[in-house]
């Protein structure tokens, strides 16, 4: 099945649409007959799992965009709150800290995934 998915866009490029749909039902009759199951049902699973990854990446450069806005405003109130005296240094310097783990932390953690060549949501690798 992923050879198929992967052959769509290059058929479709280079013969064209109406090409690449005949073609296309070529290869998933062919792999129906192969595993014995509905090659179609397969398909329509891997379009429903594209549908959510897809759904689930826009997620989540929506989080980290919010995440860098609460992390932007928390820190100017907190230079604010310095700069008044209304803190001492060191509580300050802590709070910062503990902000910077935070923030390098979750953004580590949202990037920890990615959508594959095949529009999949994956692990992302370690480099």
């Amino acid at each position: 099945m992923e050879q198929i998915i992967k052959a769509m866009p290059s058929i479709r490029y280079l013969e064209g649409e109406e090409a690449m749909l005949g073609k296309q039902l070529t290869m998933i009759s062919e792999w129906s007959r192969k595993w014995g199951m509905a090659a179609q049902d397969m398909y329509n699973r891997y379009l429903e799992l594209v549908r959510r990854s897809i759904g689930m990446e826009m997620r989540k450069v929506v989080l980290l965009d919010e995440w860098s806005q609460i992390h932007s405003e928390r820190s100017t109130i907190l230079a604010a709150r310095l700069e008044l005296g209304e803190i001492p240094l060191y509580a300050w310097q802590g709070v910062v800290q503990i902000e910077r783990t935070l923030n390098d932390g979750t953004r580590k953690d949202l990037n920890r995934f990615e959508i594959d060549p095949l529009g999949l949501y994956r692990r992302r690798q370690l480099e």
